[in-house]
């Protein structure tokens, strides 16, 4: 059963190599098509026909099949040879302007490229050689790659965006839901909430009970244990009085209270009360 499994191992082993390898060569030789510039074609020749021109033979209206001349700008420098002609001079003309199809050019001289003393004819092939041409082929390359990229980064957003909208009632449900939840649970955290403070209330009263119950008890303990600084001497007139009890008009004096005279004078004390009585 091991070897099985180990033979099954290196079967989708190899195999997943062999898918690897295919897609790194597909990679390698595949080229994306992006701009549709191929750097071996040369951009700077094309065929043009004469479709019109002025009396004197100085400009001429060329109607080329290449759509790369709507790149042409006024003021650009070109060559040109005849067609079928042995004269291998050429011609320089300037362009004047350009439109769908076609383009005017404008030509000092045309005996360099013609050395003809015929006329010039209408419909004349024309062989144009144009660097200029060349330089703004590569340009075009290169916006054309950038505006590329530029429509497939807009396109995943417009597939982002159609993917929102098309999902959009299931992304407002679930939203919803999960707001709901969210309710919910605040709901039952703020019940809990008021449940305790609910039970901290009574767990307070109760200890507010407690505290005073402890500080009445206190306080009849520091009644109970406070020292009272009396002199019963001085006092006991007044409270006899206040009680209505029989006693002199006016206070008695001080009663020594020194070793000596202690017995006796209690004891006349005690004989004035009584004799009042």
């Amino acid at each position: 059963m091991m070897v099985k499994y180990l033979s099954m191992f290196l079967v989708f082993f190899m195999m997943w190599q062999n898918v690897y390898a295919v897609e790194m060569v597909s990679k390698e030789l595949v080229q994306p098509k992006d701009t549709f510039y191929d750097p071996t074609f040369d951009y700077s020749f094309f065929m043009g026909r004469v479709t019109d021109r002025d009396s004197k033979g100085h400009i001429f209206k060329i109607e080329s099949q290449t759509k790369n001349t709507r790149l042409f700008r006024v003021g650009d420098k070109l060559e040109f040879l005849v067609n079928n002609s042995v004269v291998d001079e050429r011609c320089k003309s300037y362009i004047r302007s350009v439109e769908k199809g076609h383009f005017v050019i404008y030509v000092p001289d045309i005996w360099p490229c013609w050395k003809k003393h015929d006329y010039f004819r209408r419909g004349t092939i024309l062989r144009f050689f144009s660097s200029i041409l060349l330089d703004r082929v590569k340009d075009a390359s290169a916006h054309r790659l950038v505006l590329m990229k530029r429509k497939n980064d807009l396109f995943k957003q417009l597939n982002q965006v159609n993917h929102f909208l098309w999902s959009f009632e299931q992304k407002r449900i679930s939203l919803a839901a999960n707001y709901d939840k969210e309710i919910l649970r605040l709901r039952r955290k703020k019940q809990e909430a008021v449940d305790d403070i609910l039970i901290t209330k009574e767990d307070k009263l109760k200890l507010q009970r407690k505290i005073v119950y402890y500080l009445d008890q206190i306080e009849k303990d520091l009644e109970f244990y406070r020292i009272e600084k009396k002199d019963q001497n001085l006092d006991r007139w007044y409270a006899d009085n206040d009680l209505g009890l029989p006693v002199v008009k006016r206070p008695q004096g001080t009663v020594s209270t020194s070793a000596d005279s202690t017995v006796s004078e209690v004891q006349n004390y005690r004989n004035r009360k009584k004799s009042s009585r």
